[in-house]
């Protein structure tokens, strides 16, 4: 084309209408969230938007979900068909289908909440994936970490005041209440009773069963399906072979 002369091909410009922002899809509609002329989210007409709720350019809100008063649906946020955000929560990652989101949780950038699951009242997600059918408690936080088998089965239940560090959790894994897992290791269908512990490095088999009290030290690890007492301590750098009793310390040297 000669910008000049202004001949030769054609030239022809098209509104954009959602620019920078991909085609909404599913029975959404485009809206233009900051009434800046371009239409920059994509909410489903079925979808229950309560009052005073903040959406910001980018969100994408599927079919039946409810978002419930004074909750911020964050720059590119992506909500499930189906999902509920309770009141005051915060969505700035993506929630799959069918997710409860209770009152005043937080799911921040660089999360995925998998289809199914539920995050109960004060929990914070920040920079984590949880699988499908995962289950939340209150007040709990879950940092740098990946919950559930990515694969689709999850089914991981966490229960409330636990802090989940920079840790992976396999699927059909319980943790109890109060329990503080720091950069650990933790296998499928692993049961972990109320306030345990889990130091730096630590690595928990699949199938073993941690009891309450129990302080798991730092690089230690746990055999498949080992039993590991109340109030027994697994020494930084250890490997037991096997069970550990209640209240015993367990200083077994790894190989």
């Amino acid at each position: 084309y000669d910008w000049v002369a202004g001949s030769g091909s054609t030239l022809t410009v098209y509104a954009t209408g959602l620019a920078g922002f991909q085609t909404c899809t599913d029975g959404m509609d485009p809206v233009d969230i900051d009434e800046d002329g371009d239409n920059d989210s994509c909410i489903h007409p079925t979808a229950d938007i309560g009052d005073y709720v903040t959406i910001e350019p980018g969100a994408r809100i599927h079919a039946n979900a409810v978002i419930a008063p004074r909750a911020i649906i964050g720059d590119n946020a992506v909500i499930g068909a189906g999902s509920i955000v309770g009141r005051r929560a915060e969505v700035r990652g993506t929630l799959g289908a069918d997710v409860v989101l209770g009152r005043a949780a937080s799911v921040l950038q660089d999360s995925t909440v998998g289809s199914g699951s539920t995050i109960g009242y004060g929990s914070t997600i920040g920079n984590s994936d949880l699988g499908p059918n995962t289950t939340i408690g209150n007040l709990v936080s879950v940092f740098g970490s990946s919950v559930g088998d990515d694969g689709g089965l999850g089914l991981v239940v966490v229960a409330r005041s636990t802090t989940i560090q920079s840790t992976s959790v396999d699927s059909q894994t319980v943790v109890g209440p109060d329990c503080d897992l720091d950069t650990t290791n933790i296998g499928a269908s692993v049961r972990i009773r109320k306030e345990a512990s889990f130091a730096f490095g630590s690595v928990v088999n699949d199938g073993a069963r941690i009891g309450r009290d129990a302080d798991i030290g730092s690089s230690a690890t746990i055999v498949a399906n080992a039993r590991v007492g109340a109030n027994a301590i697994v020494s930084s750098d250890s490997c037991p072979a096997g069970d550990v009793a209640r209240g015993v310390t367990d200083s077994t040297p790894c190989p």
